[in-house]
């Protein structure tokens, strides 16, 4: 990070969350790795203001991919964590691509390599229900 800030790039572009998400907090439940994700997401985004104080920062939102069709609705928990977040932050913006992604149904296709985190399916969720749609 020490070398972001002695570059001081006009625009930061971060796109991560699903591996931490499945990978990086499994050992957790579900809410409790929405809260937590969010909240290092947060704290990310304010040291990076901290040492880049002049640079523009761009989050891209965890989008849904049929390997982790079951997450998505935990992710759009973290993008709207987020979302509410940026609302109050000048230098953060951010780029919801899960939403074009679900609009156009062009959900995303990745390896069955890929390891992915088992989480129950919360009832009513509408954007599940259109990931599942898209899907089939």
């Amino acid at each position: 990070m020490n070398t972001v800030g002695k570059l001081s790039p006009k625009n930061i572009v971060i796109h991560l969350g699903v591996n931490d998400f499945n990978i990086g907090l499994k050992s957790y439940d579900c809410a409790s790795r929405v809260t937590k994700l969010s909240e290092r997401l947060q704290n990310l985004f304010t040291k990076l203001h901290e040492i880049a104080p002049n640079s523009r920062l761009y989050w891209i939102t965890m989008e849904p991919n049929k390997l982790h069709e079951s997450e998505f609705i935990y992710y759009e928990q973290v993008n709207n964590a987020i979302m509410d977040y940026a609302k109050n932050i000048d230098y953060l913006t951010v780029i919801d691509t899960s939403e074009v992604l679900l609009e156009n149904s062009n959900i995303l296709s990745l390896s069955s390599e890929c390891i992915t985190a088992v989480c129950p399916r919360p009832p009513n969720s509408s954007k599940l229900s259109a990931l599942s749609n898209a899907s089939s």
